[in-house]
């Protein structure tokens, strides 16, 4: 039985104007969450962003529906396909939503297909007479001078139709581009479960996280433990795996790992204060009971070559050695304020704004490029990557993910916020009282050469980037060194092969054995 012109109306108002209210809250909300993170890094939203969007877009829909006057001429099957198609979408949207363990983006979902539907039931009602009817019924027919029946429609009402089909197929693109970014991720989380177990941390400020930990190799109570931190923004311990892997299998090494907050398994970032490194590690041996100290720690990049460091500093007796691998101890801009006779306030305005560039960048990443699957495009697995088999998994839970940039993002708006936080000093420089008996055993690339990276990077030699490029080589190699005779055992070792070059080039194919055959070099001796 078709619904009568009132209840028409009143579906169509009601509808319209609740789901668009709904969508434009959650819309609003979410972008300035996604935006400004809030308290807690708890969820991407840009995936409900989308939703919200499309939401409105289809809750205008009812209405037009609604209002459009159906003629003899008008195609309805096509726009009932169009609608069909949507919900179709709308429905695996929801399933991968749920799949992935987004359970905010399937109720987002089910509202989106609701709206769609509705849209499909103003079609149907409409074709069967309801509402303002027919062509006919409205009065919208009328014969010509010739005897023939044609659409009265103005001017205004055309080009409305025209640019209503205009959106509704600009509007479809992003629309299915959105189900690929859905289905990545939850294709990705079912594929790739975490290898390990978890354990309970809670940070400075009362939140409590789940942090996935994984010991591989044998246990040997006469050796100890060895714990790899990967640092950097986003970076998770699949950067470490060739490591952790070739030290326990082919050297009987017991090694540890774990994904830092706001990387693949473990938990959404959260503000910290302190070292989160110390609160794994007393949470360890209640997954891996042999996990105890003391430890050799292993610590990649800026982040954890620092967590490594303070933790020695914290509690000595638990530590045997440190290695900090490819340390960045020289602030980014610090060079260019050296060469460039920069204030510290000019300093940080431009670092401020850098930053904030970054932080743009960034959140284009998570609302196109992650939400509508594209990483894989941008962003392949490396074919250098160490086990290849794992490579497409390293690449999701690094790169793929919306865990990931979203914690990335988090970081550059401290930042923005803050700059002078990008800019505290190398903790290895300025705290000096670690133990004697600990050794800092630094591992560092290739040499760079001043002039040949100039050269490189097409920039004049009299130039001040160029001059830049020097202070911060200069500078790297004095902290390196630095680094480097905290204690009387410590040492310095550059991989001087011709592809070490950068933080990755340690563990790929052409370089693995000899990160590895170094690294028992330096702790082979060492015992319990």
């Amino acid at each position: 039985m078709p619904l009568s012109p009132p209840q028409l109306r009143t579906l169509a108002v009601a509808s319209s104007a609740s789901i668009g209210v709904v969508s434009l809250i959650g819309f609003t909300a979410q972008i300035v969450f996604a935006l400004n993170m809030g308290p807690v890094v708890n969820f991407p939203f840009f995936m409900d962003i989308w939703t919200c969007l499309f939401s409105l877009f289809f809750a205008i829909q009812i209405l037009y529906l609604y209002f459009k006057q159906f003629s003899s001429r008008y195609d309805w099957r096509s726009d009932l396909a169009y609608y069909i198609i949507a919900a179709s979408i709308s429905v695996f949207q929801v399933l991968g939503a749920f799949l992935g363990s987004r359970w905010d983006a399937g109720l987002w979902g089910f509202l989106l297909l609701a709206t769609v539907a509705l849209d499909i039931v103003m079609i149907v009602a409409k074709k069967n007479g309801g509402g303002t009817g027919t062509g006919e019924e409205s009065g919208y027919v009328h014969s010509n001078k010739d005897g023939h029946k044609s659409s009265k429609r103005s001017g205004g009402r055309r080009c409305l139709s025209c640019f209503n089909t205009f959106m509704k197929i600009l509007a479809f693109i992003p629309f299915a581009f959105m189900l690929g970014g859905t289905w990545t991720q939850a294709v990705g989380w079912l594929s790739y479960p975490p290898r390990g177990t978890f354990v309970k941390i809670t940070t400075d400020l009362g939140v409590q996280q789940d942090i996935h930990v994984l010991c591989m190799g044998p246990i040997n109570a006469s050796l100890p433990v060895m714990i790899l931190d990967c640092g950097g923004g986003g970076h998770s311990m699949s950067d470490l795996w060739a490591l952790q892997m070739s030290l326990s299998s082919n050297y009987s090494r017991r090694v540890c790992s774990y994904d830092p907050p706001g990387t693949a398994w473990s938990s959404y970032s959260a503000p910290q204060e302190g070292n989160y490194l110390e609160k794994v590690l007393q949470q360890l041996p209640s997954a891996y009971p042999d996990a105890v100290p003391p430890y050799i720690l292993y610590g990649t990049m800026d982040d954890a070559t620092n967590r490594i460091y303070e933790y020695a500093l914290d509690h000595p007796s638990n530590v045997k050695a440190l290695i900090p691998v490819q340390p960045n101890i020289v602030p980014e801009f610090l060079p260019n304020k050296i060469v460039l006779g920069w204030t510290e306030q000019q300093m940080l305005s431009y670092a401020r704004g850098a930053f904030a560039g970054r932080e743009i960048f960034g959140n284009v990443i998570r609302a196109f490029g992650v939400q509508w699957g594209l990483m894989s495009i941008f962003a392949p697995p490396n074919p250098n990557y160490i086990p290849q088999d794992r490579a497409t998994e390293h690449a999701f839970l690094n790169g793929w993910n919306a865990k990931q940039w979203t914690t990335n993002v988090a970081t550059l708006v401290s930042w923005v916020d803050d700059p002078s936080l990008a800019f505290a000093p190398s903790v290895y420089l300025t705290n000096r009282t670690l133990a004697s008996d600990i050794p800092v055993h630094v591992i560092a690339d290739k040499t760079p050469n001043a002039t040949q990276t100039c050269i490189d990077r097409r920039q004049p030699l009299t130039s001040d980037n160029c001059k830049i490029i020097a202070m911060q080589i200069e500078l790297q190699i004095d902290g390196l060194r630095a680094m480097s005779n905290i204690t009387a055992s410590s040492t310095l070792t550059r991989c001087e092969r011709p592809t070490c070059t950068g933080f990755f080039a340690f563990y790929f194919a052409q370089n693995l054995g000899w990160t590895v055959s170094l690294v028992m070099q330096l702790i082979g001796s060492i015992t319990v």
